[in-house]
């Protein structure tokens, strides 16, 4: 699934990458997974003038996230879609974004999204990956004292792959 927030951003050199759940957004609920397409905030209210930030210095924000709860039957495609567009449009900044809905080359950590950027959506220019940079939640961290262990490793293996 593709979207695109603002007209999704300028083409760049300079990637903005992120992770979307537990990233930029956590359910307000404080459930695992979100109950239904208003069921989310911001992880940080400064993220709107960090993201407004480097998209003023030329980078292009970029989203990329694993939705399988759409293929599982867990939730439908315009609940994502409210989810990812009302909380983007808190953020104030063009976005490009990128979803996997399946168990496929485009879910992370297989780089199937990134090749998609890259390819179809700027397939013109060359990336600077000195500048440009991924964010996730999911680097397979264990367990420790106060602190959860991370779900998956897949934020991790997916930037290492890109």
């Amino acid at each position: 699934m593709l979207g695109k927030y603002r007209g999704g951003g300028k083409s760049s050199s300079m990637i903005a990458a992120f992770d979307f759940d537990f990233t930029l957004v956590a359910p307000k609920s404080g459930k695992a997974f979100p109950v239904n397409a208003d069921d989310w905030k911001l992880m940080d209210s400064r993220l709107p003038e960090f993201i407004s930030d480097i998209t003023e210095k030329g980078y292009r924000f970029v989203i990329i996230s694993n939705q399988m709860g759409i293929s599982k039957g867990k939730t439908d495609v315009s609940e994502v879609k409210k989810r990812f567009n009302d909380s983007v449009k808190a953020i104030g900044s063009p976005c490009l974004i990128l979803i996997s809905t399946h168990d496929d080359i485009y879910r992370k950590p297989r780089i199937g999204l990134w090749s998609y950027l890259l390819e179809n959506e700027q397939p013109s220019i060359s990336i600077d990956y000195d500048k440009s940079f991924y964010i996730g939640d999911a680097a397979g961290r264990k367990k420790s004292l106060g602190r959860k262990g991370d779900h998956s490793f897949a934020d991790l293996y997916f930037a290492l792959n890109a």
